[in-house]
């Protein structure tokens, strides 16, 4: 997936273990993949985000108490009752503005959740995640000047998830939700 970011370009790759990485240009990388939580739960290594850590595990006992088969939105609906008991602030269809050429455009997006405030969940009960799942999340962390989401799709035996992370950006304001 190649995206013209101005004089950046985004790129991501697939490194043969079900790990992608993502690149805009030389200050941005992603690691998203059942393999890094995998090693995440097993070192303690997702500690070092708890914040996107606890909404993984709360997903995760959706997905244990339901299964796969349902709706996107029953998964939502569950969610919201799971992060809730876990004392996990969220916000639910969050609207988002997109700016172009520093303009805010009338289209909006809405998150599907907005959790702590900062890091975007966009729910999937698909087959499996795709490239494009991927580039949605992008899209939606440049839109907004956010550096976090997470896909977590309940459409397969187990949860598979993807966390997006872009880095440091010094030229977008931080995010307006308002209006």
């Amino acid at each position: 997936m190649d995206d013209q970011n101005g004089d950046r370009q985004t790129k991501a790759v697939t490194d043969g273990r079900g790990v992608i990485r993502v690149g805009l240009g030389d200050g941005v990388q992603v690691a998203t993949g059942l393999e890094q939580a995998a090693r995440q739960t097993s070192t303690g290594a997702g500690q070092s985000d708890p914040q996107t850590y606890a909404i993984i595990g709360a997903a995760m006992e959706v997905h244990r108490e339901l299964g796969p088969g349902f709706l996107e939105s029953v998964y939502g609906d569950a969610l919201a009752l799971e992060l809730q008991a876990r004392s996990i602030p969220f916000a639910r269809e969050v609207p988002c503005p997109v700016h172009y050429k520093k303009q805010r455009l009338d289209a909006r997006f809405a998150a599907d959740f907005l959790c702590h405030g900062r890091i975007i969940l966009e729910l999937k009960a698909t087959r499996g995640l795709g490239d494009a799942d991927t580039a949605q999340a992008l899209n939606y962390l440049k839109a907004t000047g956010l550096r976090r989401a997470l896909l977590p799709n309940f459409g397969g035996a187990s949860l598979q998830h993807r966390r997006v992370v872009l880095g440091e950006f010094t030229s977008i304001a931080p995010p307006d939700f308002s209006a």
